[in-house]
């Protein structure tokens, strides 16, 4: 019984939704205030204006997972809900650095999507390096590692998934895609109007400033400050998944005086 629901709604999904609809449905607007980290228009952008699905109970979350049990084993397992408000592309190259929901590409044929790389905002790399994937059959994801990729299904689930393990219309076997943003600055910051003993926070800022990064620190974040002339070196190392940038600054307790870096 499972896998005939599932044939079902997956071919639905592939077939309907998560490849791209007939172009105008009237629950979906235009928009054109989605850019790509170089800052270029991203075309075939839409955002759904309609009524989304009712929030599920865990009698039909749990069904779900059951559901991608049986047809992928563990490696497909259930992340997110069923939405109208975004597709594979729209979460793989918006959503997923913390972008409004949106849906990229949704009429048949459209190729919106590729600008995020046609305007070199992502570079092509081998699978090790990316960070996202474009699969043959028009599909997008997130990759975290090389068992570890995570897509939105049409207007189905959010999926953590084996590379493979996704509907076969997306041609899951065929050659794919594989993009990295790198990034290119790092700047880190403090408070400098604070005297000697004061705990200050060290703020980071990369380029471009869209991308999903993640920090780590040496020795720390938060740093109390030394009288002068005195100084305590710190440096952070920002790693967006596929690349990785490192900056040093030297905080002294000079209130008023200039952010010094090495």
């Amino acid at each position: 019984m499972k896998r005939f629901f599932l044939i079902i709604v997956f071919s639905f999904c592939v077939f309907y939704l998560c490849i791209a609809q007939l172009c105008y449905d009237p629950d979906y607007t235009y928009i054109t205030t989605v850019k790509t980290p170089k800052g270029n228009t991203v075309p075939e952008t839409y955002i759904f204006t309609g009524t989304d699905f009712s929030t599920p109970n865990q009698g039909q979350i749990d069904a779900w997972k059951a559901d991608l049990y049986e047809e992928y084993g563990a490696n497909a397992v259930y992340v997110g809900a069923p939405s109208k408000k975004y597709n594979c592309h729209g979460y793989a190259w918006h959503v997923y650095d913390g972008g409004s929901y949106v849906w990229i590409d949704l009429c048949i044929g459209t190729t919106g999507h590729y600008k995020y790389w046609t305007d070199n905002s992502y570079v092509s790399v081998n699978e090790t390096s990316a960070s996202r994937v474009s699969y043959t059959g028009n599909h997008s994801a997130i990759r975290f590692s090389s068992s570890s990729y995570q897509s939105k299904w049409g207007n189905f689930l959010l999926v953590n998934h084996y590379p493979n393990s996704v509907p076969a219309g997306y041609q899951p076997t065929s050659p794919k895609g594989y993009y990295c943003a790198p990034l290119t600055s790092l700047t880190l910051s403090y408070n400098t109007n604070l005297g000697p003993g004061s705990q200050v926070t060290i703020q980071a800022s990369v380029s471009p400033s869209n991308l999903h990064v993640s920090y780590v620190w040496n020795p720390s974040q938060y740093v109390v400050l030394p009288t002068p002339p005195a100084k305590v070196l710190v440096t952070c190392t920002a790693t967006n998944g596929c690349s990785s940038i490192v900056s040093s600054i030297y905080c002294t307790g000079n209130p008023g005086g200039p952010v010094q870096s090495p």
